[in-house]
Parts: structure tokens; sequence; C-alpha cells
């Protein structure tokens, strides 16, 4: 038997039997990974109460023959009970925890993804004015994946990007206003240059970075159609965590 010790956070939990559960942990070292708590339902479980999404555990489990390994410890480092206590910051958590599981393949360790998604859920519950750091959050993902296009030449004709913009979701690029004809999605000018700023910003400072309604509303629809061409599909829980991001 192989034995795994590492540190991750609960992405999601499913029930297995009318006693067990499947976890879903995104580790430091191991990437995402599938494990079998076993018992995690009965009363006297060592692993009853912690096994919650958002929570920071410190685990050992026993590699499987196939991708379902088993879970054997779990001990809880930290429970970020700060992002419970108010449904806009646990919306926020589990829409990054919905992301991770969402474009992390099982079992491919990336540290710095790892690094991204702690800090981002520190930083909800750490600081007053959260508001920015979901956006922050999804283009620091988008950066990591190399799919952040420039913010500040046309994918097109190379030429400045001013005035109103547009993203072309199915060429992964920002269009000039001659180019983007006919898009769907843009950004007007204070969109754009918020979006530079934010995307240049970290999550400490992101709060200083004020937008009105509709650059917000802008802004939340370009990077939902970013993430979208960069996952191939929709994103997790979308509609709702948008409107409550609102």
């Amino acid at each position: 038997m192989i034995f795994h010790r590492t540190v991750g956070i609960v992405l999601k939990c499913t029930d297995y039997s009318n006693t067990s559960k499947i976890v879903t942990i995104y580790t430091r070292d191991h990437g995402k990974v599938r494990t079998l708590a076993k018992g995690a339902k009965r009363k006297k479980s060592d692993f009853l109460g912690i096994l919650e999404p958002l929570s920071l555990l410190e685990i050992v489990y026993i590699q499987g023959r196939k991708s379902l390994h088993t879970l054997k410890e779990a001990h809880l480092l930290d429970s970020n009970l700060g992002l419970r206590e108010q449904l806009p910051r646990i919306a926020r958590g589990l829409f990054f925890l919905s992301l991770i599981d969402r474009t992390q393949p099982e079992e491919d360790a990336d540290p710095a993804v790892f690094e991204l998604l702690s800090a981002s859920l520190s930083a909800i519950q750490g600081l007053s004015h959260p508001g920015n750091i979901p956006i922050v959050f999804q283009l620091s993902l988008l950066r990591h994946f190399g799919r952040l296009p420039s913010l500040t030449v046309c994918g097109q004709c190379a030429s400045s990007l001013k005035g109103r913009v547009s993203y072309g979701e199915g060429s992964g690029v920002f269009l000039c206003g001659a180019c983007g004809k006919g898009h769907r999605w843009s950004l007007s000018r204070g969109a754009l240059l918020a979006l530079k700023r934010l995307a240049e910003t970290s999550f400490e400072r992101s709060g200083r970075i004020k937008l009105s309604k509709e650059q917000r509303a802008e802004i939340t629809a370009v990077i939902s159609a970013m993430l979208r061409s960069a996952i191939e599909g929709e994103l997790p829980a979308e509609g709702v965590v948008n409107s409550l991001l609102r």
C-alpha cells in the first residue's frame, strides 16, 4: 500500500453509502484527488464535522488502483469559519471551489493554483471590502492558464485598445471598435481601464478600485465569457453566484 500525507482544501462531498462519503480534495502536492471516507456519516466517526467544503485539512490517504483512494486520516487545520458567517462570502468561496473543481484535472499537482485558492479564501474572510476579490481570482486563474488576452492591443489588427472594446468569445481576444463589430461582449472605456487595474493588483489592494454598477456588470460578463472559453463549457452555478456578487 502507498500512503500519501498532504494538505488540502475540501472541494465537495457526496454520499457513497449509508455510512460513507466521497470527498474531493484539492491538495498542495497531488492536485485534485477523490477519496472514500469510510464510516464518515457514523456518529462516532473521526471524520464527523470536518469533511466540509472550504475546510483546510491535513490528510493521509491510501492510493487506490484507480482514481478513487481511501481516506485514512483527516485533521482540521482551518475551518475558514469566517467564510460561513455571511451569505455573500460563502457564495464567493463556494464559487472558487467549483471553478477549481471544474478546471483542474485529477491528480495533476499545481502548487501555484493551490496557493491562489488558499490566498483567495483568506482574503474573502480577512478583508472588510472583498467585493473585487472574485474578479482578481478569476483573472489570476486565466493568467495561470495562459488564457488572459492582451488588454492593451487588439487581437486582430494589433492597434491600441481605446474607447469601447469587444471580446471575441470564439477567438479569445479583445478587439478594437473597428474589428469588434457584431460581437456580443463589450467593455466601455471605464470598464476596460478598471479591468486593467484589477488584472495588475493584489487581493489586498483590490478594494481600492471602485467600480460602478454598470462597470461591474460589464466586467463580470466578459470574465465569464473568458472562463467559458477556457473550460469549454458553462461555469458552475454561474447565474446564482453572479447575482449574489452583484
